[in-house]
Formats: C-alpha cells, structure tokens, sequence
C-alpha cells in the first residue's frame, strides 16, 4: 500500500478547514486506501461497540456514527 498522500496540505487547505470545518483533498488518498476504508466503516456498521452513539437518522437513513471501541 502506498505511504505517503498523492497531495499535501497546503496553508491554504489549513485555512479553508479553520474557516469552513471542511477541506477537500483531492486525490489525497489513493483507490487502496480508499476501499481499506468503506470495509473497515461497513465492519463497524455492522458490527457496532458497545460506545456506540448514533445522531441525525432521518427519513433517508442518513445518520452520523461515533463508536470509541472499534
């Protein structure tokens, strides 16, 4: 797996976040890294602690998911 970004945070993107909350960084990480990732998140989902806190469910089933144990 690749080790370092394809990019790198910019003063700029520093700002942006500070100001915003929100940065985007595209192409930060690469399509390995990025798969790693929706696995680990599906195997948290589907398998949530016993910390697990669960915000925002909506009509639409989007929710926002906090779990300290996994």
């Amino acid at each position: 797996m690749k080790d370092s970004p394809n990019v790198r945070i910019s003063d700029q993107h520093v700002e942006t976040f500070s100001r915003d909350g929100v940065v985007f960084l595209k192409n930060m990480f690469s399509a390995e890294w990025v798969e790693l990732l929706k696995t680990g998140v599906s195997r948290n989902l589907a398998e949530p602690g016993e910390r697990t806190r669960i915000w925002d469910r909506s009509d639409e089933w989007k929710y926002t998911l906090y779990d300290s144990d996994n």
